[in-house]
């Protein structure tokens, strides 16, 4: 089960997220993020305490970020890089260049040279 509790920042929203966030949370998920979106110039998402996450998860973190970037606003991810990053490159969802379709060629995904 997901845990999903909402701040308000002087920048916007925060989400925090624990537990297990996968396709049985999404919709609960989903929901919370297009409200924050909605009212918030700004987002960032910090993962705490997460057991399992799986790529229904990334697939919404991903349309949330696109969403913001065509709105002109700020979403972040933040929090459990480890775990955040093994999915990433299970999933095949890293990348080294930025989204298209975003036009910004923002992405969520990208890994500096660094964490390769």
């Amino acid at each position: 089960m997901a845990d999903i509790r909402e701040e308000t920042t002087n920048d916007g929203k925060t989400i925090i997220m624990s537990g297990e966030l996968t396709v049985s949370a999404v919709n609960s998920i989903k929901i919370t993020l297009l409200n924050a979106l909605r009212v918030a110039p700004a987002l960032q998402v910090r993962l705490e305490s997460v057991s399992r996450m799986d790529i229904a998860f990334l697939q919404l973190l991903c349309s949330a970020h696109r969403t913001a970037a065509d709105s002109g606003k700020q979403f972040t991810v933040s929090g459990d890089p480890d775990r955040f990053l093994e999915l990433l490159k299970k999933s095949g969802f890293q990348r080294h260049i930025g989204c298209r379709e975003s036009g910004k060629y923002t992405c969520l995904w990208l890994v500096q040279a660094e964490t390769r």
